[in-house]
């Protein structure tokens, strides 16, 4: 089945029980949110906020300019090499070939000298980047929680502790082009493709339209989370959000945008 067929089986069950209002447990709000980001369902996934019981209400609706639309979830960074075709070979590029013809050339070739994921100071550590994206999906799951948030639109939500990684940011990866108009770059974040020593950042993560259930962290001056680069084994190079101090029960995620997402707004809403 698709979300939709799902949910609208869940929406059927819970109609019949009309005596009586039930409240669902940890357990079923967890079965069913499980059961709604199953890789194995047919066509997209799309993102669903959350009442207060963490039950899935309606999809999650993203506006950039004018346009409305809905974000749909992806577990790993995707590539399109014809945006790359006429892009000129950085000079800090480590990879072997140019223009990239898939998504290994432009983030597979991290260095062992970079902090892995797993931060274990290993420099032969043998993280997968399947298992990473399975073990993420289910600590958001059972974990966070997506709700509407005032002013700012969605959120995410949750209880955890300092010093741990909370998910990938992942997007389509493309080539940074710095005529793309600023209402437009919203879910953009830099990741290194060459040296990660360089300054020069030539490609961007999109998460636009498609991503990570992190695409939907807001932004604090003083925020719980940050957003760091390093390698998934040594089979690619990641951009992870990592909790910088502890979060309370039902506390926002939150991580510092910079004063670049903020030279054209008066005023920052956290």
């Amino acid at each position: 089945p698709t979300q939709e067929q799902f949910l609208a089986r869940i929406r059927y069950n819970r109609g019949r029980r009309k005596v009586q209002p039930i409240v669902p447990t940890e357990q079923e709000v967890t079965n069913i949110l499980t059961r709604l980001y199953d890789p194995a369902l047919s066509g997209p996934r799309f993102f669903y906020y959350q009442d207060a019981q963490g039950m899935p209400i309606d999809r999650v609706s993203t506006r950039v300019g004018s346009g409305k639309f809905f974000p749909a979830l992806i577990e790993s960074n995707t590539f399109e090499k014809s945006d790359w075709s006429e892009v000129p070979k950085p000079g800090s590029f480590i990879g072997q070939v140019w223009p990239p013809k898939r998504l290994d050339d432009v983030i597979g070739s991290p260095a062992s000298t970079e902090q892995c994921v797993c931060q274990d100071g290993s420099r032969t550590c043998d993280c997968d980047p399947a298992v990473l994206s399975a073990n993420l999906r289910e600590l958001w799951i059972h974990n966070m929680t997506l709700r509407w948030v005032d002013q700012r639109g969605f959120g995410l939500f949750a209880r955890m502790s300092r010093d741990c990684i909370l998910g990938e940011y992942t997007g389509k990866i493309g080539p940074r082009r710095d005529d793309t108009p600023d209402d437009e770059t919203e879910y953009h974040v830099g990741i290194a493709i060459g040296n990660v020593a360089s300054d020069e950042v030539t490609a961007w993560i999109d998460a636009t339209c498609t991503g990570s259930v992190t695409r939907h962290i807001n932004h604090s001056c003083n925020p719980k989370c940050g957003l760091f680069e390093g390698r998934c084994g040594m089979q690619c190079r990641v951009i992870y959000v990592w909790s910088i101090s502890d979060i309370a029960q039902g506390e926002e995620l939150t991580i510092e945008y910079g004063t670049d997402w903020f030279k054209d707004v008066d005023v920052c809403l956290c």
